[in-house]
Parts: structure tokens; C-alpha cells; sequence
């Protein structure tokens, strides 16, 4: 299988990031942890398109269908403090909160829940499928259960979905599948972030 279609089943809310994460972002972290070494630019098994100079994987896609749609939901957690925040502690175990700013407060994320999330790539997908399930979740907050998942299937395509990312304008293929947003994006793992033409950063498939 060279072109293929990866679908993940999704359990809690995605919390994006600024950059919507691509396919090879996730197989890029999953490879790090194999190694224990994020600094060096592992091969990653999915193609690097000459003509383009970027990866063949898609950015991630929320998937829908006809009877469970997206939906817009707000994440709360409990905020982040150094020890000095936490009051005074009493015992190993337990801690004495504080009234006023030193009380611990909830943050409020904005998140996407749908059932399904997709990406597109062209390379080894069974290789792929191993990668991506070492990894607790998609987007942010991760550590916190955000953005859970698990692999719900893969499939063969010859669509070119891996298109439905960020390109160089200059270098863009023509009649891309979407209306090209403008950004600033870093495309290859370590270098600069560049001027790009991209999709929204949120978008959605209706899956049968």
C-alpha cells in the first residue's frame, strides 16, 4: 500500500494548536520517543515529495457522519502552578489551598469533538499504524486526556488526500482540493517557519 487513508477513533476533544498538526508531526514524536532523542530528523516512513518539498501527509481532518456530527465544545482544567502557587504544604500528601490568587483556578480551551479523525499519507502505512498508536492523544493538553484516540482503520487511496496540507505558494501543485489560506508554518522539522498557503485549520470529512 503506497497512498492510504488513516482513520482514528476519537474519545475526548481535540485542543488545536496553532499550527494544525500534519501527519508527519505526530510520526516525527512517535519515532523521538522509539529513540529517546528529539533532536535528530529521523526518516520517517512516508514519502517526501520532491516536487513540493514537503512530506505526503495531510494535516488532521475531523471526521463526521450523517448521524454524529462536529461539534464546538469548551475543555476545562485545573491551571498549572509552580510549588511556590500550591500554599503551604502540610504533608507529603496534601497540600492546604489558599483563598484569593494563590487559589487554583479552572482554564477554559476551546476544543472539536467528532467521531472520527483522518489523515492522508503516501508511504508505509503499516509502519505508520505502529507509530502513531505509541502517542496518548492528538493536539494539546495530551497529558491531561485530551485528544485521545485509537486507531480505528486504514485504507488504501489513490485520491492524493495527502495534498490537504501547507505548501510553499511557489511550489503549491495546482487545483488544490481547498480554498488556500495564508500563513507562516514550519514545514521541515528544525528549520525556519516560511510563508505557506494552507487549508482552514479546522476541517471535516463525512465519512459512509
Amino acid at each position: 500500500m503506497d497512498g492510504f487513508k488513516l482513520v482514528l477513533r476519537l474519545h475526548t476533544p481535540v485542543i488545536l494548536p496553532a499550527v494544525t498538526p500534519r501527519l508527519e508531526t505526530l510520526l516525527r514524536e512517535a519515532l523521538c520517543r522509539c529513540h529517546q532523542d528529539w533532536e535528530t530528523a529521523h526518516e520517517l516512513p512516508i514519502r517526501h515529495d520532491e516536487a513540493t518539498g514537503v512530506p505526503r501527509g495531510s494535516q488532521l481532518i475531523f471526521g463526521t457522519t450523517a448521524a454524529k456530527p462536529m461539534q464546538a465544545v469548551t475543555t476545562k482544567f485545573i491551571s498549572k502552578h509552580s510549588v511556590e502557587d500550591m500554599g503551604m504544604v502540610v504533608s507529603p500528601r496534601r497540600y492546604v489551598w489558599e483563598s484569593g490568587p494563590k487559589k487554583r483556578k479552572m482554564s477554559a480551551y476551546q476544543a472539536y469533538l467528532s467521531p472520527y479523525l483522518v489523515f492522508y499519507g503516501d508511504g508505509d502505512a503499516e509502519r505508520c499504524v505502529k507509530l502513531i498508536q505509541m502517542l496518548d492523544g492528538v493536539g494539546r493538553e495530551t497529558s491531561r486526556g485530551a485528544g485521545a484516540f485509537t486507531v480505528d482503520r486504514v485504507e488504501p487511496d489513490d485520491s492524493g488526500g495527502w495534498v490537504r496540507r501547507a505548501f510553499p505558494p511557489a511550489l503549491a501543485p495546482e487545483g488544490l482540493p481547498f480554498e488556500p489560506v495564508n500563513a507562516m508554518e514550519v514545514l521541515i522539522h528544525g528549520s525556519d517557519p516560511v510563508a505557506v498557503v494552507r487549508p482552514e485549520r479546522v476541517t471535516r470529512e463525512v465519512l459512509t
